[in-house]
């Protein structure tokens, strides 16, 4: 996949920016705050249609704007030229449209154009709460793993239903009537974490040992809250666990309460491995990921990298560059552009309150 051009109108603070690209280096340069992470901000939705900074997508409409449009050229696997264009309005609403036609759900858009985010905050995958490793495997899985979006979605609303109940004093028969298809998406979504997270693991730490230099014995592994394999086993789990439920007001075990634990041969990464070692972890899942996305999709990702090659040192740059296939388009920012620590060709843009200038 190769992102031709984008056109982007009163995102963020960039009011209007018009770039075509030829390369497959891109790099932004520029001070703090002018618009260099915006602007792969508004590449990064063509991924999910998720920000990698926000949730709430009217922050990014520019201030005093009604609506943002963002228009892409795109050339895919698929096609030679495809257009999306997103439009997102400030008193709520989302309009995404391919190739001139209304996409209908999320589901429809899910896996067309797949991007990978490197971001300078990306250790909190590390050091952060289980519900953000959560939420980073489950938009993987369901933009690389056909059917995962539905059983989670299936899932997420069905256990909303059932902890409005265990809240609220629902019956132990209104309460049991959605276990058993709850248990079905929820022993679905289980199976495809655990093969996911099979084929990843590997993956992720021979990466990690590339890019660190070292054998620090690097893992990746699923904990779930329950060892049940089968629907009905984890239907009868809840059923006798339903009064510690109700006194909790909500459901103790299942999917939802999974968890992804990174470790070194020191132990839990969380509490053992070094700020350096945390870092070299993140940016090692992020380009496993992207391997496994292109892997899945039959897809080459974008990779955008906000801020993060700077803070390498120079064998870790070398072993980024070498962990990624040659023609992976690459976009880039940072305060400096040193040739000598980007190696290849470059397309270079100077951003400058939310403007956008050809430097090279």
């Amino acid at each position: 996949m190769k992102i031709q051009c984008c056109n982007l109108e009163n995102f963020r603070n960039i009011e209007s920016a018009r770039l075509r690209f030829e390369s497959d280096r891109i790099f932004f340069v520029g001070l703090n705050g002018q618009g260099k992470s915006n602007l792969l901000e508004g590449l990064g939705l063509l991924h999910a249609l998720r920000s990698f900074r926000t949730s709430d997508l009217r922050h990014m409409i520019r201030r005093n704007s009604t609506s943002t449009r963002l228009f892409f050229e795109i050339e895919t696997a698929r096609s030679t030229h495809e257009t999306a264009l997103i439009q997102m309005k400030r008193a709520g609403g989302r309009e995404v449209d391919l190739n001139g036609s209304r996409c209908a759900s999320l589901g429809e858009f899910l896996s067309l154009f797949p991007a990978v985010v490197l971001a300078t905050d990306d250790v909190q995958i590390i050091r952060g709460s289980p519900s953000l490793r959560r939420r980073l495997m489950d938009l993987h899985f369901a933009t690389s793993r056909k059917g995962y979006y539905d059983h989670l979605r299936t899932f997420t609303r069905g256990i909303a239903a059932r902890n409005r109940l265990l809240k609220t004093g629902g019956s132990t028969q209104q309460i049991q009537s959605h276990d058993q298809p709850l248990a079905e998406s929820a022993a679905q979504l289980h199976q495809h974490r655990i093969e996911g997270t099979a084929t990843l693991a590997p993956l992720f730490s021979e990466i990690f040992e590339k890019i660190s230099g070292g054998k620090d014995g690097p893992g990746l592994k699923l904990r779930s809250s329950f060892r049940e394999d089968t629907a009905e086993e984890l239907r009868l789990s809840w059923k006798s666990n339903l009064e510690r439920d109700r006194q909790m007001g909500s459901t103790q075990t299942g999917p939802h309460r999974d968890d992804w634990i990174f470790s070194t041969d020191t132990g839990s990464a969380r509490d053992f491995a070094s700020d350096g070692q945390q870092r070299n972890l993140a940016i090692a899942l992020k380009i496993a990921l992207f391997h496994d996305l292109s892997r899945h999709l039959n897809e080459m990702p974008v990779l955008l990298a906000d801020d993060i090659l700077g803070e390498l040192d120079s064998y870790r740059r070398r072993a980024f560059w070498e962990s990624l296939p040659e023609h992976c388009q690459v976009f880039s920012t940072g305060t400096e552009f040193e040739p000598d620590k980007h190696p290849g060709s470059w397309e270079v843009y100077t951003v400058d309150n939310g403007t956008f200038t050809r430097s090279l």
